[in-house]
């Protein structure tokens, strides 16, 4: 059996089309656990009348919490062997789960993952591509290797409505989602600790999931935003998880490098959208900052050998360095005169 878990909050108009696409699917044995996050525009009474309708469907009402609290109030109570996640506003192909479990079984892993289809307001759909990076991972520097090269480089293939988990993994580790304050990037937690329990990963060249982006979502009011804590949440998240389980782990000596990693697209965004002058506001709004602090300067102690794992772009190692500096001395004067002299230099180069 597949249990599907489908997070609910105020998406009446979406999720008929959601929950159909579900009950419809070639693969029959399934259980649908609908949680309702304390919605107020009738989604709760929706779930209710599937429930009534399809003894497959299951309904739990909560007061609101956040997509990571309802999944993980989901997944204490999963009768399946797998686990698939789904977000409510979304829809699959309706061989989509019937294809993910054929090739679980076909190819005796752990985990599959798919592409996606994208979907805008006007239904239009582009299918999303990604590298078949497949990988066996029976050691720590197997691991860190695909971390590196897969996971931390490929945004998308962190989103955990795209894969097929065993259940029997994620209960004998005690695997949840990681409730950041600002529910963002908690996939890509979920995601790193599965990968540090699995021994197999396999991925398809197959598009199984609409992925509906409408204006309005949380995903489009976010795209220009920092989320530096969140990310700051999600490594120290991953940390403690690796520290509780096993100490002598090798991937805590590296550590290092892979927090670089899942920090460095929030601070590549202040380039992006050239707003330094936030670099204070966001580091304010960080609770956790003995942690940002210490895994800030052992990065930039390990800069370079950090850097080598990922890049050979000597401008990314500065950029980091910079927001070390800053991290560590709180100066914002020292990060405009360093960034200032850099990119001066860089132009007399030229």
């Amino acid at each position: 059996m597949i249990s599907v878990i489908v997070p609910v909050y105020n998406v009446k108009e979406y999720l008929g089309r959601c929950i159909d696409g579900i009950l419809g699917q070639s693969f029959g044995d399934i259980e649908v656990i609908l949680v309702d996050d304390g919605s107020t525009d009738g989604s709760g009474e929706i779930c209710d009348s599937y429930a009534l309708r399809d003894g497959r469907v299951r309904v739990i009402h909560k007061t609101n919490g956040g997509v990571s609290a309802a999944r993980n109030t989901a997944i204490d109570v999963v009768r399946g062997e797998y686990i698939f996640f789904a977000d409510s506003d979304d829809y699959l192909k309706k061989d989509c789960l019937e294809t993910l479990h054929n090739a679980i079984l076909e190819n005796s892993c752990d985990c599959v993952s798919m592409n996606y289809c994208l979907v805008d307001d006007k239904e239009n759909v582009e299918e999303v591509k990604h590298p078949l990076c497949s990988a066996v991972l029976t050691n720590d520097a197997q691991r860190l290797s695909y971390i590196i090269n897969s996971v931390l480089k490929e945004t998308s293939i962190r989103a955990l409505w795209s894969k097929l988990f065993k259940t029997e993994i994620i209960k004998k580790h005690d695997i949840k989602i990681c409730e950041t304050c600002e529910n963002f990037a908690e996939d890509m937690g979920f995601y790193l600790v599965y990968l540090m329990k699995c021994k197999k990963i396999v991925m398809l060249d197959y598009a199984g999931y609409y992925y509906y982006q409408r204006s309005g979502s949380m995903m489009d009011k976010t795209k220009t935003d920092i989320k530096l804590n969140a990310l700051n949440e999600v490594s120290a998240y991953l940390y403690d998880y690796l520290y509780r389980f096993d100490v002598e782990n090798d991937l805590l000596k590296m550590y290092p490098r892979i927090h670089f990693l899942i920090m460095y697209p929030q601070f590549y965004r202040f380039w992006k959208f050239n707003c330094f002058d936030r670099f204070s506001e966001e580091y304010d709004k960080v609770n956790n900052k003995k942690w940002f602090k210490k895994m800030m300067l052992k990065t930039l102690l390990h800069s370079q050998k950090t850097l080598s794992d990922f890049s050979d772009d000597r401008k990314m190692l500065f950029e980091y360095k910079n927001f070390c500096f800053y991290t560590l001395h709180k100066s914002y004067k020292l990060f405009s005169l360093l960034n200032t002299l850099y990119y001066k230099r860089c132009s007399l180069c030229l």
